[in-house]
Parts: structure tokens; sequence; C-alpha cells
């Protein structure tokens, strides 16, 4: 274990404490943690934490799926769609709000477009089991959906970043009724920020989408970066949640910021040395 980790409760002591708060994604787990409701001892990164200690997947952690491992857990194309079939839902719109309501099962990916276009994916009629066997309509190119419909499409992908937005585009997921460019398209309509866009951060602006700085703090020292040269890197390589400031000193300057081996966790405690 890590000395940094040494802080955190084992892995199954915590575990059986975060299930009892009733959590079911990932995305809850977080908006607990920017709350304040997690303990000092159990850390905001579990699944780097306790990789080598028993950690599967964030539905066996929170508990809403024991024991289901992280990959491979999607049923196949055939059996997920009849499994939809039975449901009787009756457009895209109402399984978006279904999928929103946490009705799918963790073996029903949220994005089927995405995981069975190789398949047999035809069409939301044909996996909802309204018009079977009807492939989809091709729309216009920039023939986009309204801000809300897109964003909760959007939304059930799980992107993390704007970085992974762009590589999400350029791998060429990205429907053509969903524009590249949501900022721009969407600016006069109700778009807030890239966190509320992707679904990590929902309802917050450009302006309020980083952590506390003690929370930031906390999930900087699990990584276990050992000088600011190590952080910049970390940085240019695309690692840093959107979550977290490039720059903390200017963000936390006020709130707590002492220096860069504070914030890195290589000597807690240490104040900035005068130049």
């Amino acid at each position: 274990m890590q000395a940094a980790a040494r802080r955190f409760l084992p892995f199954e002591e915590a575990r059986e404490l975060v299930r009892k708060e009733g959590l079911k994604s990932h995305k809850e787990w977080q908006q607990w943690c920017r709350d304040g409701h997690r303990p000092s001892n159990i850390p905001a990164a579990p699944d780097r934490t306790y990789s080598d200690e028993g950690w599967e997947s964030w539905a066996d952690w929170l508990g809403f799926d024991e024991g289901k491992p992280s990959k491979g857990t999607f049923l196949e194309f055939e059996e997920a769609r009849a499994h939809m079939w039975e449901v009787g839902l009756k457009s895209k719109e109402q399984w978006l709000q279904w999928c929103r309501d946490g009705h799918r099962p963790h073996t029903i990916p949220g994005d089927p477009y995405k995981n069975y276009k190789h398949e047999g994916w035809l069409s939301y009629p044909d996996w909802l089991g309204y018009g079977v066997g009807k492939a989809a309509q091709k729309r216009a190119p920039k023939d986009f959906l309204e801000f809300e419909e897109a964003r909760a499409n959007v939304r059930e992908v799980g992107l993390e970043s704007q970085e992974q937005w762009v590589e999400w585009c350029n791998a060429g997921h990205r429907p053509a009724d969903i524009p590249r460019n949501p900022d721009e398209k969407y600016a006069d309509d109700e778009w807030l920020s890239w966190a509320d866009w992707l679904g990590f951060g929902e309802g917050q602006t450009a302006a309020n989408t980083f952590l506390e700085f003690e929370v930031a703090r906390e999930s900087v020292w699990e990584v276990g970066l050992q000088s600011k040269e190590q952080w910049e890197q970390w940085c240019r390589e695309g690692q840093r949640p959107d979550t977290i400031p490039s720059n903390p000193d200017v963000t936390y300057k006020g709130e707590g910021w002492l220096s860069w081996s504070d914030w890195l966790g290589y000597d807690k405690g240490r104040p900035a040395k005068r130049r």
C-alpha cells in the first residue's frame, strides 16, 4: 500500500461503510464527495487507492451491483434488446428518462448505439420494440437536437472531461444530430459549462466547477506526484480531471494553499520557500 493510502480504512471496511449510503452511480459518489459527506478515512479515488486490494468496479464499491467487475458486463445485443422489448418504452425520450430514473440494469449500456452498432443495432424503434426491424432515419448533418435532448444523450456516455469529449468525437462516436462544438451551438440556449454538458457536474457553471481545496488536494495526494515538473507533465498528458484546476496556486490562493510540496503530498504542511 502506498504511504498516502495508509491513513485510509482497509478496503472491505471502507466499502461496507460506503454501501450504507445508498449511492447509485459514480456521479452520485462524486457529488457526495463534493458535498463534504466523505469521511477523511475513506479515499476520494478508491479505484486507485484500492486497485490492488479488492477493487472490482464502482457498481461493487457502491453496492448497487455487488461483485460486478468493471469490464465485459453488458449482455449480448439480442438478449439486451429482448429485455428492452419487455419494458415497453415507446420513444427515445422515454428511454432517456427511464435511464435517468435509474431503471436501467448495469448489464445494459446507456449508449446502445455505441456498444452494439456492429452487432445488430438498427434504430431506437427496433431497440425498444415499437418498430421492430426499422432502420434509423438519416438526419441532415446540421439538423441538431434541441439542447436538453442532446445533453441527455451525451450524459449517458459517461465522459468526464472536455479532453475525453474531443477524443470521443475524433473517434467517430458523435452522432450527426449532436454538434461537435456545443458551447458555441447552444451558447444562446441553456449552455452552462462542460461539466454540466457531460454530466459530471450537473448544474455547475464554468466558474464554479472546481472542487473545494481540501477535497482537490486529497485527490492529488493519491496520484503520488513528487515534483511540480511531474504535475505539469501529468496535466499535459490529459490526466487532470476538470474538477481540479491546472494552476491551483492561483485558484486556491487564500483558501488553504501552502506550497507545491503540500499540494502534491510529498511534504505535507510545508509552506512555500520565500525567494
